[in-house]
This record gives structure tokens, sequence and C-alpha cells, in this order.
């Protein structure tokens, strides 16, 4: 049997701007998005299917602080300030960092 790991899935109270952020943030572009039934967007980045994001009311889901979040995403940047730089001008909260440990951040006012 082949199992193959596709992609996180991002529940988002606030889909849209969520959508705007990542794009706007990562430079990612719109893979594929359903319109029609639960929605749902599926966000690339050169080609490779990076995340996807779904309304969480539609997926019977109400989110808590996104500091309750479980999923962690993960980047490889080349310039971690510029990135933090970045995150807090689309409107995220750098949670803390930078570190030589695993380093986090969430679109605090984005998915509330």
């Amino acid at each position: 049997m082949n199992i193959n790991l596709l992609n996180p899935m991002i529940l988002a109270e606030n889909y849209e701007k969520l959508i705007e952020w990542y794009i706007k943030t990562f430079d990612l572009t719109i893979k594929a998005k359903v319109e029609e039934g639960d929605e749902y967007t599926e966000l690339e980045q050169a080609g490779k299917l990076v995340v996807g994001i779904a309304k969480a009311d539609e997926m019977g889901v109400k989110p808590s602080t996104p500091r309750n979040n479980t999923v962690i995403i993960q980047f490889s940047v080349s310039d971690i300030n510029k990135l933090f730089d970045k995150v807090r001008k689309t409107g995220g909260e750098i949670l803390f960092g930078p570190s030589l440990s695993p380093i986090f951040f969430l679109p605090s006012e984005i998915n509330r």
C-alpha cells in the first residue's frame, strides 16, 4: 500500500483573509479553489503544494486561540529578520525568536 502525505490543512475562522495573508506574506499562489459545498483553497509555491485552507465552521470546528493550534508549518528562509518584518507588516505576530532552535509565528489577528 502506498501512502503519500499531501499537505497540512488550516481550518480558518476568517477564510478569505487568511488566504490573502499567506499569499502576501509567503509569495504563494492559488493552485486550486473549491467554491461549491465545503470551500477549500490549496496554495502552492514554485508548483509545489504547500498548504490547504478551509472554512472552520463548514468543518464543524470552532477554533480556540491561535496559540492553542496543534499544527506547526515550517519554512526555510535565507533571511529570518526580513521574514519577521514581512510577517509583522502583513498583520502577523512573532511568538518568540529568532534563535537557533525552531521559530514559531502565526497570523494572530487574521484567523480570529
